[in-house]
Protein backbone atom coordinates (compact mmCIF):
# COMPACT_ATOMS: atom_id res chain seq x y z
CA UNK A 1 0.00 0.00 0.00
CA UNK A 2 2.56 2.45 1.23
CA UNK A 3 4.62 1.35 -1.95
CA UNK A 4 1.86 2.30 -4.27
CA UNK A 5 1.44 5.76 -2.45
CA UNK A 6 4.64 7.03 -3.15
CA UNK A 7 4.88 5.84 -6.83
CA UNK A 8 2.02 7.86 -7.40
CA UNK A 9 3.05 10.94 -5.71
CA UNK A 10 6.53 10.09 -7.95
CA UNK A 11 4.21 10.62 -11.13
CA UNK A 12 3.69 14.35 -10.62
CA UNK A 13 6.93 15.30 -9.27
CA UNK A 14 8.47 13.53 -12.74
CA UNK A 15 6.19 15.04 -14.93
CA UNK A 16 6.65 18.58 -13.46
CA UNK A 17 10.90 18.06 -13.97
CA UNK A 18 10.21 17.33 -17.41
CA UNK A 19 7.44 20.37 -18.14
CA UNK A 20 9.87 22.32 -16.41
CA UNK A 21 12.95 21.66 -17.87
CA UNK A 22 11.05 21.83 -21.57
CA UNK A 23 10.38 25.55 -20.39
CA UNK A 24 13.72 26.51 -19.27
CA UNK A 25 14.93 24.85 -22.38
CA UNK A 26 12.45 26.99 -24.63
CA UNK A 27 13.71 29.82 -22.61
CA UNK A 28 17.18 29.35 -23.36
CA UNK A 29 16.43 28.78 -26.88
CA UNK A 30 14.61 31.80 -27.32
CA UNK A 31 16.51 34.44 -25.81
CA UNK A 32 19.33 34.39 -28.60
CA UNK A 33 16.77 35.19 -31.54
CA UNK A 34 14.52 37.24 -29.38
CA UNK A 35 16.94 39.54 -27.05
CA UNK A 36 19.82 39.72 -29.73
CA UNK A 37 18.79 38.84 -33.06
CA UNK A 38 20.77 35.59 -33.63
CA UNK A 39 19.79 32.14 -35.26
CA UNK A 40 22.34 29.25 -35.22
CA UNK A 41 22.46 25.59 -34.52
CA UNK A 42 22.40 25.57 -31.42
CA UNK A 43 19.33 27.56 -30.65
CA UNK A 44 17.83 24.73 -33.63
CA UNK A 45 18.68 21.74 -31.52
CA UNK A 46 17.69 23.65 -27.81
CA UNK A 47 14.07 24.50 -29.12
CA UNK A 48 13.55 20.90 -30.35
CA UNK A 49 15.22 19.92 -27.31
CA UNK A 50 12.39 21.75 -25.42
CA UNK A 51 9.94 20.29 -27.59
CA UNK A 52 11.03 16.63 -27.65
CA UNK A 53 10.54 17.55 -23.39
CA UNK A 54 7.35 18.24 -23.94
CA UNK A 55 6.58 15.80 -26.14
CA UNK A 56 7.71 12.99 -23.30
CA UNK A 57 5.38 15.05 -20.99
CA UNK A 58 2.41 14.07 -23.25
CA UNK A 59 3.50 10.40 -23.79
CA UNK A 60 3.57 10.20 -19.98
CA UNK A 61 0.42 12.14 -19.41
CA UNK A 62 -2.28 12.23 -22.66
CA UNK A 63 -4.87 13.96 -20.68
CA UNK A 64 -2.90 17.25 -20.81
CA UNK A 65 -3.21 17.55 -24.62
CA UNK A 66 -6.88 18.07 -23.64
CA UNK A 67 -7.12 21.03 -25.62
CA UNK A 68 -6.23 18.90 -28.55
CA UNK A 69 -8.53 15.90 -28.37
CA UNK A 70 -7.42 14.53 -31.39
CA UNK A 71 -3.89 13.90 -30.21
CA UNK A 72 -4.74 12.94 -27.16
CA UNK A 73 -6.88 10.07 -28.52
CA UNK A 74 -3.85 9.35 -30.66
CA UNK A 75 -1.56 9.53 -27.49
CA UNK A 76 -4.02 7.53 -25.73
CA UNK A 77 -5.44 5.08 -28.55
CA UNK A 78 -2.68 4.75 -31.18
CA UNK A 79 -0.53 1.39 -30.97
CA UNK A 80 2.40 3.54 -32.92
CA UNK A 81 2.44 5.83 -29.26
CA UNK A 82 4.12 3.30 -27.06
CA UNK A 83 6.63 2.71 -29.84
CA UNK A 84 7.73 6.39 -30.14
CA UNK A 85 7.48 7.28 -26.69
CA UNK A 86 10.54 4.35 -26.29
CA UNK A 87 11.99 5.36 -29.22
CA UNK A 88 12.45 9.82 -27.97
CA UNK A 89 13.14 7.94 -24.38
CA UNK A 90 16.34 6.33 -25.82
CA UNK A 91 17.19 9.45 -28.04
CA UNK A 92 16.99 11.86 -24.78
CA UNK A 93 19.19 9.43 -23.16
CA UNK A 94 21.67 8.90 -25.82
CA UNK A 95 21.92 13.22 -26.20
CA UNK A 96 21.99 13.40 -23.02
CA UNK A 97 25.03 10.99 -22.21
CA UNK A 98 27.25 12.33 -25.10
CA UNK A 99 26.37 15.68 -24.08
CA UNK A 100 27.13 15.27 -20.54
CA UNK A 101 30.37 13.47 -21.79
CA UNK A 102 31.29 16.43 -24.38
CA UNK A 103 30.63 18.97 -21.26
CA UNK A 104 33.06 17.11 -18.88
CA UNK A 105 36.28 17.11 -21.60
CA UNK A 106 35.07 20.98 -22.66
CA UNK A 107 35.17 22.03 -19.03
CA UNK A 108 38.50 20.52 -18.01
CA UNK A 109 40.00 22.29 -21.47
CA UNK A 110 38.22 25.63 -20.49
CA UNK A 111 38.24 26.18 -17.28
CA UNK A 112 41.53 23.65 -16.64
CA UNK A 113 44.56 24.59 -18.37
CA UNK A 114 45.65 28.02 -17.35
CA UNK A 115 48.70 29.73 -18.19
CA UNK A 116 51.91 28.05 -16.67
CA UNK A 117 53.36 30.10 -14.13
CA UNK A 118 56.63 31.93 -15.33
CA UNK A 119 56.30 30.92 -18.74
CA UNK A 120 56.48 33.82 -21.62
CA UNK A 121 53.30 32.75 -23.72
CA UNK A 122 51.90 34.91 -26.42
CA UNK A 123 47.88 35.86 -26.22
CA UNK A 124 45.84 34.89 -29.04
CA UNK A 125 42.51 36.82 -28.95
CA UNK A 126 40.08 34.04 -31.17
CA UNK A 127 37.85 36.27 -33.50
CA UNK A 128 34.40 37.35 -32.62
CA UNK A 129 31.65 39.76 -34.46
CA UNK A 130 32.48 43.11 -34.32
CA UNK A 131 29.58 45.99 -34.60
CA UNK A 132 30.61 48.77 -36.93
CA UNK A 133 34.58 50.02 -35.75
CA UNK A 134 33.58 48.39 -32.09
CA UNK A 135 33.76 45.03 -30.36
CA UNK A 136 30.72 43.07 -29.55
CA UNK A 137 29.99 42.22 -26.00
CA UNK A 138 31.28 38.69 -26.40
CA UNK A 139 34.49 40.18 -28.10
CA UNK A 140 34.77 43.22 -25.21
CA UNK A 141 34.99 39.98 -22.98
CA UNK A 142 37.57 38.49 -24.44
CA UNK A 143 39.97 41.44 -24.92
CA UNK A 144 39.50 42.98 -21.17
CA UNK A 145 40.27 39.30 -20.41
CA UNK A 146 43.47 39.65 -22.85
CA UNK A 147 44.23 42.96 -21.55
CA UNK A 148 44.19 41.54 -18.00
CA UNK A 149 46.88 39.03 -18.95
CA UNK A 150 48.91 41.71 -21.03
CA UNK A 151 48.88 43.56 -18.17
CA UNK A 152 50.23 41.27 -15.68
CA UNK A 153 52.87 40.14 -18.10
CA UNK A 154 54.84 43.00 -19.47
CA UNK A 155 56.68 41.58 -21.86
CA UNK A 156 54.12 39.40 -23.52
CA UNK A 157 52.60 39.70 -27.22
CA UNK A 158 49.25 39.12 -28.32
CA UNK A 159 47.59 38.48 -31.13
CA UNK A 160 44.27 39.47 -32.32
CA UNK A 161 42.64 37.57 -35.13
CA UNK A 162 39.49 37.63 -36.95
CA UNK A 163 38.76 39.15 -40.78
CA UNK A 164 36.05 40.97 -41.63
CA UNK A 165 32.27 39.21 -42.26
CA UNK A 166 29.56 39.82 -44.29
CA UNK A 167 27.73 41.90 -41.51
CA UNK A 168 31.21 43.60 -40.68
CA UNK A 169 32.60 46.65 -41.58
CA UNK A 170 35.88 46.13 -40.35
CA UNK A 171 38.08 43.06 -39.72
CA UNK A 172 37.91 41.76 -36.09
CA UNK A 173 41.51 41.97 -36.07
CA UNK A 174 41.27 45.71 -36.93
CA UNK A 175 39.03 46.72 -34.22
CA UNK A 176 40.25 44.33 -31.39
CA UNK A 177 43.83 45.70 -32.02
CA UNK A 178 42.50 49.34 -31.78
CA UNK A 179 40.57 48.59 -28.88
CA UNK A 180 43.72 47.08 -26.71
CA UNK A 181 45.76 50.27 -27.84
CA UNK A 182 43.06 52.49 -26.87
CA UNK A 183 43.24 50.58 -23.46
CA UNK A 184 46.83 51.18 -22.48
CA UNK A 185 48.75 48.16 -24.73
CA UNK A 186 51.27 49.42 -26.76
CA UNK A 187 50.82 48.96 -30.81
CA UNK A 188 54.21 47.16 -30.86
CA UNK A 189 53.18 44.56 -28.51
CA UNK A 190 50.29 43.40 -30.62
CA UNK A 191 50.41 41.49 -34.02
CA UNK A 192 47.36 41.39 -35.99
CA UNK A 193 45.66 38.51 -38.15
CA UNK A 194 42.66 40.13 -40.53
CA UNK A 195 42.16 37.38 -43.25
CA UNK A 196 40.83 34.60 -41.07
CA UNK A 197 37.13 33.70 -41.16
CA UNK A 198 36.80 31.05 -38.73
CA UNK A 199 38.31 29.55 -35.22
CA UNK A 200 40.55 26.94 -37.46
CA UNK A 201 41.88 29.87 -39.84
CA UNK A 202 42.37 32.31 -36.77
CA UNK A 203 44.92 29.61 -35.79
CA UNK A 204 46.44 28.65 -39.26
CA UNK A 205 47.09 32.11 -39.80
CA UNK A 206 48.40 32.96 -36.20
CA UNK A 207 51.29 30.49 -36.34
CA UNK A 208 53.18 31.91 -38.97
CA UNK A 209 53.09 35.41 -37.47
CA UNK A 210 54.27 34.31 -34.78
CA UNK A 211 57.31 32.53 -36.64
CA UNK A 212 58.01 35.67 -38.39
CA UNK A 213 57.99 37.77 -35.46
CA UNK A 214 60.48 34.91 -33.56
CA UNK A 215 58.23 34.23 -30.93
CA UNK A 216 58.14 30.69 -29.56
CA UNK A 217 54.81 28.14 -29.79
CA UNK A 218 53.83 28.69 -26.42
CA UNK A 219 50.23 30.53 -27.02
CA UNK A 220 47.48 31.23 -24.31
CA UNK A 221 43.91 31.05 -26.13
CA UNK A 222 41.99 34.10 -24.91
CA UNK A 223 37.84 33.05 -25.76
CA UNK A 224 34.78 32.09 -23.69
CA UNK A 225 35.45 29.21 -21.64
CA UNK A 226 33.16 26.76 -24.31
CA UNK A 227 35.87 27.68 -27.18
CA UNK A 228 38.76 26.56 -25.50
CA UNK A 229 38.68 23.21 -26.15
CA UNK A 230 38.22 23.22 -30.24
CA UNK A 231 40.52 26.27 -30.40
CA UNK A 232 43.59 24.44 -28.27
CA UNK A 233 42.70 21.56 -31.03
CA UNK A 234 43.46 23.73 -33.73
CA UNK A 235 46.68 25.51 -32.57
CA UNK A 236 47.93 22.16 -31.63
CA UNK A 237 47.40 20.92 -35.09
CA UNK A 238 49.50 23.77 -36.36
CA UNK A 239 52.44 23.42 -34.12
CA UNK A 240 51.70 25.41 -31.13
CA UNK A 241 51.46 24.50 -27.48
CA UNK A 242 48.43 26.21 -25.82
CA UNK A 243 47.15 26.99 -22.26
CA UNK A 244 43.43 28.57 -21.86
CA UNK A 245 42.13 31.82 -20.31
CA UNK A 246 38.43 32.00 -20.48
CA UNK A 247 36.28 34.86 -20.77
CA UNK A 248 32.94 35.25 -19.45
CA UNK A 249 30.13 34.66 -21.55
CA UNK A 250 26.38 36.33 -21.39
CA UNK A 251 24.29 33.76 -19.38
CA UNK A 252 21.90 33.92 -21.78
CA UNK A 253 23.97 33.00 -24.62
CA UNK A 254 25.59 30.38 -22.68
CA UNK A 255 23.49 27.07 -23.12
CA UNK A 256 22.95 27.23 -26.81
CA UNK A 257 26.34 28.30 -27.94
CA UNK A 258 27.45 25.44 -25.25
CA UNK A 259 25.37 23.52 -27.93
CA UNK A 260 26.74 24.83 -31.05
CA UNK A 261 30.07 24.34 -30.25
CA UNK A 262 29.66 20.59 -29.47
CA UNK A 263 28.32 20.60 -32.88
CA UNK A 264 31.82 22.36 -33.89
CA UNK A 265 34.10 20.08 -32.35
CA UNK A 266 32.89 17.06 -33.93
CA UNK A 267 33.12 18.75 -37.23
CA UNK A 268 36.85 19.81 -36.33
CA UNK A 269 37.76 16.00 -35.51
CA UNK A 270 35.83 14.13 -37.72
CA UNK A 271 35.37 16.24 -41.25
CA UNK A 272 38.76 18.73 -40.57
Amino acid sequence: MGGNVKQKSAAPRLLRLWEGAGILAAFFGLIPPVFYGIFHPGVAVMLLFALALWMKVLFLSPDRASRLPALRRWLKESKAAPILHRLLSLALGVGLTVEGLFSIVMIQAGWFHPPVQGQQATAVVLGCLTIGDQPSRMLRYRLEKALSYLEQQPEAMVVVTGGKGDRETCSEGEVSARWLEEHGISPDRILVENQSSNTRENLELTAPLLKQAGLGPQVVIVSDGFHQLRGQLYARRVGLEPTGLPSKTPWGLLPTYWLREQMGICKALLLE
